[in-house]
């Protein structure tokens, strides 16, 4: 089974989050970076699912977290931007809603 993972991403020096799913996260993070600024790797979530289930859990999020949407410029994933507002909301649903218990901290993560 293939493995991608969901992400929420906590940026250093902005008010929002950003949500997604990639199936290699380095490659991902060095492209955000590049595009939106420095992440703190040490405060962000992320969890491992099938790539499937990983992309619906994230639509789910993206619909549940509609009002909390930031607008940004419209650089690559522009629209998986949220206020910093939404990642109590966001953590709950993925705890309770999908019973998933997130990691914290990409610095650990491991291929």
């Amino acid at each position: 089974m293939h493995k991608a993972i969901l992400y929420i991403l906590i940026f250093k020096e902005k008010h929002y989050i950003k949500l997604g799913t990639t199936t290699d996260i380095n490659r991902r993070l060095k492209e955000i970076e590049r595009d939106w600024g420095e992440v703190d790797r040490q405060s962000s979530y992320w969890f491992e699912e099938s790539v499937k289930r990983a992309s619906q859990i994230e639509h789910h999020l993206k619909c549940c977290l509609v009002d909390y949407r930031v607008k940004v410029t419209k650089n690559p994933g522009w629209t998986e931007f949220f206020s910093s507002e939404s990642l109590y909301p966001a953590r709950h649903i993925i705890e309770n809603h999908y019973n998933y218990k997130y990691q914290q901290d990409l610095t650990t993560y491991s291929n």
